[in-house]
């Protein structure tokens, strides 16, 4: 079996899918052997949805998190904790997507800094591995990872 651990099924085009599209994505995935996607939060609304796909179809698993081209302000303890608890549904497997990216929003790289902080706390808080975007931003990353320790569960990464 095949799995696919990136996907953004719940956040619409041009970085997703619309609802039709999500469908044939899904069924083409599974006539290919695919039994297996992993579909990422990028932001409050957007964790809520992932959960609620997860609910129902079958082969999709969750993440929920806060992804730094989606952070434009501080994030409200309401926000971090909204988070946390999707992140007890049974089929939520990381926290994330989450990291920092100097390529696409870099003006606001302190913020990004602050709530990827957050987002490792709360993997480890939750005991959930950590789903990463990393954008041009290698070492502040690696800097913020040591600093805070990773994640019991490990940590997955992709670069853009």
């Amino acid at each position: 079996m095949f799995s696919d651990s990136h996907l953004h099924l719940t956040l619409p085009s041009p970085y997703g899918y619309e609802a039709q599209d999500r469908d044939v994505a899904l069924k083409r995935a599974v006539g290919n052997g695919i039994g297996l996607v992993v579909d990422l939060g990028v932001d409050l609304d957007t964790s809520k949805k992932v959960v609620d796909l997860t609910e129902s179809v079958d082969i999709v698993w969750g993440a929920v998190g806060l992804h730094p081209w989606w952070i434009s302000k501080n994030i409200s303890e309401e926000e971090l904790s909204q988070i946390e608890d999707l992140s007890s549904n049974p089929k939520v497997k990381f926290i994330g997507e989450t990291g920092l990216d100097l390529s696409v929003n870099g003006e606001n790289i302190d913020l990004q800094k602050k709530v990827f902080v957050e987002m490792i706390q709360l993997a480890k808080k939750v005991d959930l591995p950590l789903n990463m975007h990393c954008g041009q931003a290698h070492e502040e990353m690696v800097d913020i990872i040591f600093s805070e320790g990773a994640p019991s569960r490990g940590l997955l990464i992709h670069d853009s």
